[in-house]
Protein backbone atom coordinates (compact mmCIF):
# COMPACT_ATOMS: atom_id res chain seq x y z
CA UNK A 1 0.00 0.00 0.00
CA UNK A 2 2.80 2.24 1.36
CA UNK A 3 4.53 1.42 -2.49
CA UNK A 4 1.35 2.59 -4.55
CA UNK A 5 0.72 5.60 -2.39
CA UNK A 6 4.67 6.66 -3.34
CA UNK A 7 3.83 5.77 -7.42
CA UNK A 8 0.80 7.57 -7.49
CA UNK A 9 2.57 10.56 -5.47
CA UNK A 10 5.48 10.37 -8.29
CA UNK A 11 2.93 10.49 -11.17
CA UNK A 12 1.31 13.33 -10.00
CA UNK A 13 4.20 15.45 -9.73
CA UNK A 14 6.04 14.59 -13.18
CA UNK A 15 6.58 17.69 -15.12
CA UNK A 16 9.06 16.03 -17.81
CA UNK A 17 10.52 12.94 -18.93
CA UNK A 18 10.56 10.30 -15.84
CA UNK A 19 11.21 6.48 -15.38
CA UNK A 20 9.08 4.78 -12.74
CA UNK A 21 8.43 1.21 -11.59
CA UNK A 22 4.57 -0.44 -12.21
CA UNK A 23 4.99 -3.65 -11.22
CA UNK A 24 7.42 -5.83 -12.28
CA UNK A 25 8.93 -3.59 -15.29
CA UNK A 26 9.66 0.28 -15.74
CA UNK A 27 7.83 2.87 -17.92
CA UNK A 28 9.13 5.79 -18.70
CA UNK A 29 6.78 8.91 -18.83
CA UNK A 30 6.67 12.45 -20.61
CA UNK A 31 4.28 14.88 -19.16
CA UNK A 32 4.82 18.72 -20.24
CA UNK A 33 5.10 21.16 -17.96
CA UNK A 34 1.97 22.64 -18.67
CA UNK A 35 -0.19 20.22 -17.63
CA UNK A 36 0.88 20.33 -14.30
CA UNK A 37 -1.37 17.49 -12.18
CA UNK A 38 -4.39 18.26 -15.20
CA UNK A 39 -6.68 15.20 -16.51
CA UNK A 40 -5.04 15.15 -20.26
CA UNK A 41 -4.95 12.26 -22.61
CA UNK A 42 -2.73 9.03 -21.81
CA UNK A 43 -0.78 7.89 -24.50
CA UNK A 44 0.64 4.20 -24.37
CA UNK A 45 3.43 3.77 -26.63
CA UNK A 46 4.31 -0.09 -27.51
CA UNK A 47 7.66 -0.74 -29.20
CA UNK A 48 7.69 -3.54 -31.45
CA UNK A 49 8.88 -6.55 -31.08
CA UNK A 50 13.09 -7.13 -30.70
CA UNK A 51 13.09 -3.58 -29.82
CA UNK A 52 12.94 -1.64 -26.18
CA UNK A 53 10.89 1.44 -24.90
CA UNK A 54 14.09 3.83 -25.21
CA UNK A 55 13.93 2.60 -29.12
CA UNK A 56 10.33 3.64 -29.75
CA UNK A 57 10.46 6.62 -27.73
CA UNK A 58 14.09 7.72 -30.12
CA UNK A 59 11.58 6.85 -33.15
CA UNK A 60 8.40 8.35 -32.29
CA UNK A 61 9.92 11.62 -30.50
CA UNK A 62 6.51 12.97 -29.47
CA UNK A 63 7.98 15.29 -27.02
CA UNK A 64 6.90 18.12 -29.26
CA UNK A 65 3.85 17.34 -30.25
CA UNK A 66 2.62 16.22 -26.59
CA UNK A 67 3.64 19.84 -25.17
CA UNK A 68 1.85 21.13 -28.47
CA UNK A 69 -1.55 19.25 -28.02
CA UNK A 70 -1.26 18.94 -24.26
CA UNK A 71 -1.00 14.88 -23.53
CA UNK A 72 1.20 12.07 -21.47
CA UNK A 73 2.94 9.53 -22.92
CA UNK A 74 3.81 6.16 -21.76
CA UNK A 75 6.67 4.18 -23.08
CA UNK A 76 6.17 0.82 -21.76
CA UNK A 77 8.72 -2.68 -21.89
CA UNK A 78 7.70 -6.16 -23.19
CA UNK A 79 9.20 -9.25 -21.91
CA UNK A 80 12.98 -9.89 -22.46
CA UNK A 81 13.43 -11.79 -25.96
CA UNK A 82 16.51 -13.79 -24.75
CA UNK A 83 17.48 -13.50 -28.12
CA UNK A 84 21.70 -13.59 -28.47
CA UNK A 85 21.88 -11.08 -31.84
CA UNK A 86 19.47 -8.83 -29.78
CA UNK A 87 20.54 -8.36 -26.07
CA UNK A 88 17.86 -5.76 -25.35
CA UNK A 89 14.88 -7.01 -27.41
CA UNK A 90 11.73 -7.43 -25.92
CA UNK A 91 8.30 -9.07 -26.91
CA UNK A 92 4.55 -8.93 -25.75
CA UNK A 93 2.12 -11.69 -26.11
CA UNK A 94 0.10 -10.67 -28.23
CA UNK A 95 -1.92 -14.14 -28.65
CA UNK A 96 -0.34 -15.69 -30.80
CA UNK A 97 3.17 -13.92 -31.18
CA UNK A 98 5.08 -13.34 -29.79
CA UNK A 99 8.53 -15.22 -28.60
CA UNK A 100 8.78 -15.48 -24.68
CA UNK A 101 6.43 -13.78 -24.15
CA UNK A 102 3.79 -15.40 -25.88
CA UNK A 103 5.23 -19.02 -24.89
CA UNK A 104 5.47 -17.43 -21.08
CA UNK A 105 1.67 -16.86 -21.11
CA UNK A 106 2.46 -13.17 -20.01
CA UNK A 107 -0.36 -11.03 -18.89
CA UNK A 108 0.74 -8.21 -20.58
CA UNK A 109 -3.08 -7.04 -21.07
CA UNK A 110 -2.92 -7.01 -17.15
CA UNK A 111 -0.01 -5.20 -17.16
CA UNK A 112 -1.19 -2.61 -19.76
CA UNK A 113 -4.73 -2.02 -17.30
CA UNK A 114 -2.12 -1.78 -14.34
CA UNK A 115 -0.77 1.08 -16.10
CA UNK A 116 -3.56 2.84 -17.38
CA UNK A 117 -4.75 2.25 -13.80
CA UNK A 118 -2.01 3.94 -11.91
CA UNK A 119 -2.98 7.52 -13.75
CA UNK A 120 -6.77 6.90 -13.15
CA UNK A 121 -6.23 7.18 -9.29
CA UNK A 122 -4.78 10.26 -9.62
CA UNK A 123 -7.58 12.19 -12.38
CA UNK A 124 -4.95 12.34 -15.17
CA UNK A 125 -6.66 10.72 -17.45
CA UNK A 126 -9.44 12.43 -20.06
CA UNK A 127 -9.00 9.31 -22.67
CA UNK A 128 -6.37 6.45 -22.77
CA UNK A 129 -4.75 6.09 -26.12
CA UNK A 130 -2.61 3.12 -27.38
CA UNK A 131 -0.01 3.41 -30.59
CA UNK A 132 1.78 0.37 -31.67
CA UNK A 133 4.19 -0.71 -33.49
CA UNK A 134 4.54 -4.60 -35.20
CA UNK A 135 4.27 -6.25 -32.14
CA UNK A 136 3.38 -3.47 -30.17
CA UNK A 137 0.52 -2.99 -32.13
CA UNK A 138 -0.97 -6.14 -32.25
CA UNK A 139 -0.41 -6.09 -28.67
CA UNK A 140 -2.40 -2.29 -28.84
CA UNK A 141 -5.63 -4.26 -30.26
CA UNK A 142 -5.40 -7.35 -27.95
CA UNK A 143 -5.54 -5.04 -25.02
CA UNK A 144 -8.25 -3.48 -26.68
CA UNK A 145 -10.51 -6.01 -27.42
CA UNK A 146 -9.87 -8.26 -24.21
CA UNK A 147 -10.22 -5.54 -22.29
CA UNK A 148 -12.86 -2.93 -23.50
CA UNK A 149 -12.77 0.57 -22.09
CA UNK A 150 -9.30 0.16 -21.73
CA UNK A 151 -8.37 2.58 -24.78
CA UNK A 152 -11.07 5.12 -26.60
CA UNK A 153 -8.39 5.04 -29.77
CA UNK A 154 -5.20 2.74 -30.84
CA UNK A 155 -3.14 3.62 -33.83
CA UNK A 156 -1.85 0.22 -35.18
CA UNK A 157 1.17 0.65 -37.37
CA UNK A 158 1.94 -2.61 -39.51
CA UNK A 159 0.44 -4.93 -36.77
CA UNK A 160 -2.74 -6.73 -36.97
CA UNK A 161 -5.06 -7.85 -34.30
CA UNK A 162 -4.25 -11.83 -33.99
CA UNK A 163 -7.64 -12.72 -32.07
CA UNK A 164 -9.98 -14.24 -33.85
CA UNK A 165 -12.88 -12.47 -31.92
CA UNK A 166 -12.99 -9.16 -29.78
CA UNK A 167 -14.89 -8.56 -26.73
CA UNK A 168 -18.44 -5.95 -27.75
CA UNK A 169 -17.05 -2.43 -27.80
CA UNK A 170 -18.85 0.50 -27.12
CA UNK A 171 -16.36 3.49 -28.00
CA UNK A 172 -13.29 2.51 -29.52
CA UNK A 173 -11.62 3.94 -33.08
CA UNK A 174 -8.74 2.03 -34.78
CA UNK A 175 -6.33 3.46 -37.27
CA UNK A 176 -4.59 0.94 -39.08
CA UNK A 177 -1.62 2.35 -40.77
CA UNK A 178 0.36 0.08 -43.24
CA UNK A 179 2.90 -0.29 -46.03
CA UNK A 180 2.42 -1.81 -48.91
CA UNK A 181 5.47 -3.17 -49.80
CA UNK A 182 5.52 -4.92 -46.45
CA UNK A 183 7.54 -8.41 -46.40
CA UNK A 184 7.61 -9.10 -42.67
CA UNK A 185 4.00 -8.16 -42.01
CA UNK A 186 1.97 -8.67 -45.23
CA UNK A 187 -1.12 -6.00 -45.63
CA UNK A 188 -2.92 -9.07 -47.18
CA UNK A 189 -1.75 -11.61 -45.04
CA UNK A 190 0.22 -14.96 -44.76
CA UNK A 191 3.96 -15.46 -44.12
CA UNK A 192 6.20 -12.70 -44.77
CA UNK A 193 9.06 -13.43 -46.88
CA UNK A 194 11.37 -11.47 -44.50
CA UNK A 195 9.50 -12.57 -41.23
CA UNK A 196 11.97 -13.04 -38.02
CA UNK A 197 9.21 -15.79 -36.65
CA UNK A 198 8.11 -16.79 -39.92
CA UNK A 199 4.49 -16.72 -38.68
CA UNK A 200 0.92 -16.75 -40.84
CA UNK A 201 -0.68 -13.17 -39.95
CA UNK A 202 -3.90 -12.51 -40.32
CA UNK A 203 -4.55 -9.95 -42.95
CA UNK A 204 -5.25 -6.09 -42.23
CA UNK A 205 -8.56 -5.94 -43.68
CA UNK A 206 -9.42 -9.92 -41.85
CA UNK A 207 -8.07 -7.74 -38.49
CA UNK A 208 -10.52 -4.82 -39.13
CA UNK A 209 -13.48 -6.74 -40.02
CA UNK A 210 -13.14 -8.75 -36.33
CA UNK A 211 -12.83 -4.77 -34.78
CA UNK A 212 -15.78 -3.78 -37.12
CA UNK A 213 -17.89 -6.60 -36.21
CA UNK A 214 -17.14 -5.85 -32.54
CA UNK A 215 -18.57 -2.26 -33.03
CA UNK A 216 -14.96 -0.22 -33.64
CA UNK A 217 -14.91 2.27 -35.71
CA UNK A 218 -11.26 1.36 -37.90
CA UNK A 219 -9.99 3.15 -40.95
CA UNK A 220 -7.05 1.69 -42.89
CA UNK A 221 -4.02 3.83 -44.35
CA UNK A 222 -2.34 2.38 -46.49
CA UNK A 223 1.18 4.34 -47.93
CA UNK A 224 4.08 2.79 -50.56
CA UNK A 225 6.34 1.43 -47.26
CA UNK A 226 8.25 -1.59 -45.91
CA UNK A 227 7.60 -2.76 -42.58
CA UNK A 228 10.16 -0.25 -40.63
CA UNK A 229 9.37 3.20 -39.03
CA UNK A 230 12.19 4.60 -41.53
CA UNK A 231 10.74 3.53 -44.10
CA UNK A 232 6.84 4.13 -43.49
CA UNK A 233 8.28 7.54 -41.89
CA UNK A 234 9.19 8.17 -45.86
CA UNK A 235 5.89 7.00 -47.01
CA UNK A 236 4.45 9.05 -44.98
CA UNK A 237 6.19 12.35 -46.05
CA UNK A 238 6.47 11.92 -49.66
CA UNK A 239 2.37 10.86 -49.83
CA UNK A 240 0.77 12.71 -46.51
CA UNK A 241 3.68 15.41 -46.21
CA UNK A 242 3.82 14.19 -42.42
CA UNK A 243 5.96 12.64 -40.45
CA UNK A 244 5.36 9.33 -38.37
CA UNK A 245 5.53 11.68 -35.47
CA UNK A 246 3.18 14.28 -36.95
CA UNK A 247 0.94 11.75 -38.04
CA UNK A 248 0.63 10.04 -34.84
CA UNK A 249 -0.33 13.05 -32.87
CA UNK A 250 -3.23 13.63 -35.00
CA UNK A 251 -4.37 10.40 -34.85
CA UNK A 252 -4.39 10.15 -31.32
CA UNK A 253 -5.89 14.50 -30.75
CA UNK A 254 -8.73 14.38 -34.03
Amino acid sequence: MRTLILICVLIANITQAETLRIGSRNVVVYSPKLLSGKAAPLVIALHGGLGNARQFRFFLNLKQQADRYGFRVVYPQGTLAQAAWAPNGRVWNAGTCCGTAMQQRVDDVGFLKSVVAQFKAQGLVSQSVAVGHSNGAMMALRAACDAPNLFQRVVAIAGPLLLKTCKRQYKLSVVHLHGANDRNVPIEGGVGPEGVLQLNFPAVQMSANILEAAGAQVSIEVITATHFLGSINRGLRTELSLSLTEFVAKRITQ
